[in-house]
């Protein structure tokens, strides 16, 4: 039975399939910070034994950081392994979205969405190839719910 995709998760994926490259760029330095903290990892509770071992230490605390953060290293995943998916007009789709995104064009609340327009022009410029309005939505439709998906087999 499939479950149906929230409008939540659908936003959040957007937002993770948009800013993928930022988001792993701050996981990453989130979680060298976190590792290379001067914390002591006690193991033995009252008794004060601790891990002297810094290569031990150091993957105790990556474990531990990617425990805290789940939820965060899922919807990463799920977006990795979405991208790794994707056939080449697809890629080329993604690049074009994820400017459009940058260069300000972002969604309105009422009317035809900037954005399409925006990635419809820089689709054409990269492939020569022509793709309609209604073809851009239903690929990043497509694209958004793959990664929903994937997030929840996760």
């Amino acid at each position: 039975m499939v479950e149906e995709i929230s409008k939540k998760d659908r936003r959040k994926a957007e937002r993770y399939l948009l800013h993928y490259d930022k988001l792993v760029k701050d996981y990453t330095w989130r979680k060298y910070v976190y590792t290379t903290s001067e914390k002591v990892i006690n193991i033995g509770g009252k008794s004060g034994r601790r891990i002297s071992d810094m290569t031990a230490c150091t993957a105790i605390k990556n474990l531990e950081f990617d425990k805290k953060n789940a939820e965060e290293l899922k919807w990463l995943t799920a977006v990795r392994v979405c991208f790794a998916g994707l056939g080449e007009r697809k890629k080329i789709f993604i690049k074009c979205r994820i400017g459009a995104e940058k260069s300000g064009y972002k969604m309105s609340t009422r009317g035809r969405h900037a954005w399409v327009v925006c990635t419809q022009q820089r689709y054409i410029q990269n492939t020569g190839e022509t793709i309609s309005e209604r073809s851009v939505i239903r690929w990043w439709r497509k694209i958004i719910d793959r990664t929903c998906t994937i997030k929840r087999e996760l």
